[in-house]
């Protein structure tokens, strides 16, 4: 039997489209709606019961598997019901197993069955020095895993030996939302907190509403950076 999940990119890979090539995709957890502007109570508190800004940021950094209010690792704001991030969004809020995908033609959003569907011989990964005086959470890897299938896939393909392998559990997809790249305006990495500073992947919209990305990967910018870059088309 696998002993852990495939990736998010594996998972990303069946709703590809012939004409379009994958940038990045990662796993949610939590994706919730937050109304922001005029009328709006408290922007990304509202939603929690946070006290302030700082309190929401703690609660990104020190959450544990067991926290009781888990906070969202993607947010999808908007200022009113005929935003495109409200419409997109709302078919992803409540979801526990989610999937996001940038690909050079659409961003789609997409349900991970809970029940594995197939299983999968995958190249094992090498183990890699963990750098000192980081720890990382359990989503802080997500980029690497983006990188790191790409490198394995092309690793098999283009080599006779056939390197260690393991098995992984394939979920089922299920497509909820696919976003043109036309409804796209641009991407940013932004950063939020004064005492506790966060860093996460903006995407905005034409209508200036939007998703931002936390994933867990709140303290390293490089690694939005890096993201960024993906999202842009650069190298792995």
């Amino acid at each position: 039997m696998p002993s852990e999940t495939a990736g998010p990119a594996v998972h990303a890979q069946s709703l590809l489209r012939p004409d379009e090539r994958l940038l990045w995709a990662t796993f949610s957890k939590v994706t919730t709606l937050d109304k922001r502007g005029i009328g709006a109570v408290g922007g990304k508190l509202a939603k929690f019961g946070k006290k302030n800004l700082d309190d929401f940021l703690a609660a990104l950094t020190d959450a544990g598997d067991a926290d009781p209010t888990p906070v969202p690792d993607v947010i999808a704001f908007y200022r009113s019901e005929s935003d495109l991030a409200y419409q997109h969004g709302r078919r992803m809020s409540g979801l526990s197993h989610g999937l996001f995908a940038l690909t050079t033609a659409r961003m789609y959003l997409a349900q991970i069955g809970v029940h594995p569907g197939v299983v999968l011989d995958q190249p094992a990964p090498q183990p890699k020095p963990e750098p000192s005086g980081k720890k990382k959470g359990k989503f802080a890897s997500f980029v690497d895993d983006m990188v790191q299938t790409g490198k394995d896939v092309a690793a098999a393909v283009s080599t006779d030996t056939k390197p260690a392998r393991k098995k992984v559990a394939v979920h089922p997809i299920y497509p909820r939302v696919s976003i043109p790249r036309e409804q796209i305006a641009e991407f940013s990495v932004e950063s939020d907190g004064t005492v506790r500073k966060v860093h996460y992947l903006r995407m905005e919209l034409v209508d200036r509403s939007g998703f931002e990305f936390f994933c867990g990967v709140v303290k390293e910018r490089e690694q939005y950076e890096r993201l960024l870059a993906l999202t842009h088309g650069g190298p792995a």
